[in-house]
C-alpha cells in the first residue's frame, strides 16, 4: 500500500480522545489495556479512604498516634476532629474518605501531563534543532534535566507519533522513538512502579507501527515501519530515582496485541449481551 493510498485515512480527536479510521473511531491501545487488565488497586484505594480518617502507613509503622482505641490507632488530629462533628459533618467526612482514591489519581494524573508535556517539548525540540539529540547543557527544568540525564546519548526519532493498525482495528500515540544500537519504543511513566501493562502497551504500539509506520495526529506519515529492538519504559516522578527497564522480546508482545484487542472484543460482546437480557 502506497503512502499517497494511505495518507489522511487515519486521523486524531484530540478534544473526545479518539482515533479514527476512514472516519470510523478505532479502540484505543490504552482503553483496551485498561478494560481488559484493569489495575489491582482494590488494597491502594481503600488504604487512601481509611488514611483521610486516620489510618496510618503500615510500610512506615505507627508513628504520632493515640493509645488504640478498640484495639485500633487513631491519628491524634483526626480522632479530636471527628469527636466534635456532628452527625452531617460526619457524613461529609465520610463522603470525603470515599472519594479520597478518585481524588488522588486525579492529582498525580495532572502531575503526570505535566511531566509528559514538558518531556516531550525537549525531544521535539532536540528532534527539530539538535539532530535528535538533548542538549549537553544542563536544563533549567529539573523534570528534563532528570529525563536528560538517561537520555543524552540516545537519537530521539519521534515524539508523540501517532500509530494504528487496520488488522487489529486499534489506534495509538506512542512517547517516543529512539536509536541507541538499534529502534527502541520508550514510554515515559510516572507511576509509582513499573508494571506489566505498560510493557504490553509498548507492544501493542509496536505491531501498530509494524503495520502502517508512523503518523502525525492529523495522518500524515512521518516514518516508516522499523524493526524495533527493544521496549523502554522511563519511570520518572516528582521525587526519587529515574528508573528504567527495557524488555526485548518484542516478538513475543507483538503476538501478544491480537490475543489482548480479541479478549477486549469478546468483553465487550459479553457485556452487551447482559446489558440487553438484564
Amino acid at each position: 500500500m502506497t503512502e499517497t493510498a494511505t495518507k489522511n485515512r487515519y486521523s486524531f480527536d484530540d478534544k473526545n480522545h479518539i482515533h479514527i479510521l476512514d472516519g470510523r473511531p478505532l479502540k484505543g491501545t490504552t482503553t483496551v489495556i485498561r478494560e481488559v487488565l484493569p489495575a489491582p488497586l482494590v488494597w491502594y484505594g481503600s488504604g487512601q479512604a481509611c488514611k483521610t480518617m486516620g489510618w496510618y502507613d503500615r510500610k512506615k509503622g505507627r508513628v504520632n498516634f493515640l493509645p488504640e482505641v478498640d484495639g485500633l490507632p487513631i491519628l491524634t488530629g483526626v480522632f479530636d476532629k471527628v469527636k466534635k462533628m456532628t452527625v452531617w459533618e460526619y457524613l461529609d467526612f465520610l463522603d470525603k474518605a470515599y472519594s479520597a482514591h478518585d481524588d488522588y489519581k486525579n492529582k498525580r494524573s495532572g502531575e503526570g501531563k505535566e511531566t509528559h508535556a514538558i518531556v516531550e517539548w525537549a525531544i521535539k525540540e532536540a528532534i527539530k534543532n539538535n539532530d535528535g539529540f538533548l542538549q549537553s547543557e544542563k536544563y533549567e527544568d529539573a523534570q528534563i534535566e532528570r529525563f536528560a540525564v538517561w537520555g543524552r546519548r540516545k537519537k530521539f526519532l519521534f515524539s508523540e507519533a501517532h500509530v494504528y493498525s487496520e488488522k487489529l482495528w486499534l489506534g495509538g500515540a506512542l512517547d517516543f522513538v529512539y536509536a541507541d544500537n538499534g529502534f527502541y519504543i520508550g514510554d515515559l511513566k510516572t507511576s509509582k512502579s513499573i508494571y506489566e501493562s505498560q510493557f504490553i502497551q509498548t507492544g501493542m504500539y509496536d505491531a501498530q507501527q509494524l503495520e502502517n509506520g508512523f503518523f502525525t495526529s492529523f495522518g500524515e506519515r512521518i516514518g516508516n515501519p522499523l524493526e524495533i529492538k527493544g521496549y523502554t519504559i522511563v519511570n520518572l516522578q516528582p521525587k526519587g530515582d529515574v528508573k528504567t527497564l527495557v524488555f526485548y522480546d518484542t516478538a513475543t508482545l507483538r503476538n501478544f496485541a491480537k490475543n489482548i484487542t480479541d479478549m477486549h472484543t469478546m468483553l465487550r460482546s459479553i457485556k452487551a449481551f447482559l446489558e440487553a437480557r438484564n
